[in-house]
């Protein structure tokens, strides 16, 4: 399996990642459970991915990723810090199209089996 096969892979099953894979229930319809951040730089696609547990990992197009960045204290308090602050922005946010274009910008915040996006 290439490198950008293993990206495609890995960032869709982020994107089906369920609350019940990750062993919680959530208190609310505004929690976030889990993070995708698409973006570019240079002409390689990276997707950080971060769920309310504390893992986090960075996905490449075009090299292998960095899974378990979360076992860092830091990393680990800064990614949950972040998906229970991104909460508060579900109500402003458009629900996902299920567009499979992620070769752009975007933000997807998982929520009570909704994907909300921020392109």
């Amino acid at each position: 399996m290439n490198n950008k096969a293993i990206y495609d892979d890995l960032r869709s099953k982020a994107l089906e990642i369920q609350p019940e894979d990750l062993g919680i229930r959530l208190e609310n319809e505004t929690q976030v459970y889990a993070a995708l951040i698409d973006f570019k730089t240079n002409n390689r696609l990276v997707t950080l991915f971060c769920t309310i547990n504390g893992d986090v990992s960075l996905y490449f197009s075009d090299a292998v990723p960095a899974i378990g960045l979360g076992q860092s204290e830091l990393i680990q308090k800064k990614a949950i810090s972040f998906l229970i602050s991104s909460g508060q922005t579900i109500p402003y946010l458009a629900k996902m199209n299920h567009s499979s274009d992620y070769d752009k910008e975007r933000v997807f915040l998982l929520a009570e089996k909704k994907i909300h996006t921020i392109d």
